[in-house]
């Protein structure tokens, strides 16, 4: 399955996403010839538009790279839990001013190949939200082995939301986001919680239990 999804992702790479960078940079072309193309009166009317389609081909391009990187994901599986999210973490400083500091506590050898892959997606969800909308300057991850399970906990001083009003205005707008991954989370018998208000921050819990199959042993999915 693991080698099927990572296939996916670099046909989805490799194919569609190439295609929409070229259908892109030919929007792009277009907008440059119009002044060219079209008089003074067509153009005023045409540049908003062809501005509107360019951001639109730009958002389409974000959301299928997401995709193609949730499947490459996937094979996180292969490595350690604490080497993958250092990786993210390093990712992340590369590109924000934003400090951020990951703290892991215990043995994640534990968890299931499930549980390794919601773990790193809501990282991966919060991560991109911190640096996108948040605001913040400083942000932590703690990751931490407990006698239950896993408990992560991830927490920005950023500019805070309205919890309610936030998630429910992206589903409608079919952006799942922490919505998706955290109806993966509740399937897999853990808890998540999002908590914030404006001027306040935000704090992500998780929760994933210790799971024991029929064999007994833990750390396998059935």
């Amino acid at each position: 399955t693991e080698k099927r999804l990572l296939r996916l992702g670099f046909d989805l790479h490799d194919g569609p996403l190439q295609d929409l960078a070229d259908l892109a940079a030919e929007v792009r072309r277009l907008r440059d010839e119009l002044p060219q193309l079209a008089r003074a009166r067509d153009r005023q009317r045409l540049t908003p538009r062809f501005e509107a389609l360019e951001e639109r081909v730009v958002a389409l391009d974000g959301a299928l790279r997401e995709i193609a990187q949730s499947f490459s994901g996937a094979t996180s599986t292969q490595q350690s839990l604490d080497w993958v999210l250092r990786c993210q973490v390093v990712a992340f400083m590369k590109k924000s001013d934003i400090g951020l500091k990951l703290d892991v506590h215990g043995s994640l050898e534990f968890l299931t190949p499930s549980q390794r892959i919601a773990i790193f997606r809501i990282v991966q969800e919060a991560l991109s939200n911190i640096h996108d909308h948040s605001g913040a300057t400083s942000a932590r991850i703690r990751v931490a082995n407990t006698s239950k399970g896993v408990e992560v906990d991830i927490v920005d001083d950023g500019d805070g939301f309205d919890v309610d009003k936030t998630l429910i205005g992206a589903a409608r707008r079919g952006r799942l986001g922490l919505v998706g991954v955290a109806e993966r989370v509740r399937m897999l018998g853990g808890t998540f919680d999002v908590r914030s208000a404006p001027g306040s921050g935000t704090r992500l819990e998780l929760t994933l239990p210790r799971w024991t199959g029929a064999t007994g042993l833990q750390g396998h999915d059935s």
